[in-house]
């Protein structure tokens, strides 16, 4: 059995937005980056990656049900 955290499309596009802030803060902090700042970066790029997908299949079901 799965359990479905249910968010609006607002609660994701904030999530969003501090994901990749994260992502270029981290990316213009750092001049020379360690192999761990690399695995981040790449979990946040895959993170916003997934959360766009996310904010575009919910605005599609919308536009589907009005």
């Amino acid at each position: 059995m799965t359990s479905e955290v249910l968010l609006d499309e607002d609660d994701i596009q904030s999530f969003l937005n501090q994901v990749e802030e994260a992502y270029r803060s981290l990316f213009k902090t750092k001049e020379h980056k360690t192999t761990d700042d690399l695995i981040l970066l790449n979990n946040l790029c895959r993170s916003m990656i997934r959360l766009k997908f996310l904010l575009e299949r919910k605005r599609n079901q919308g536009k589907l049900t009005s």
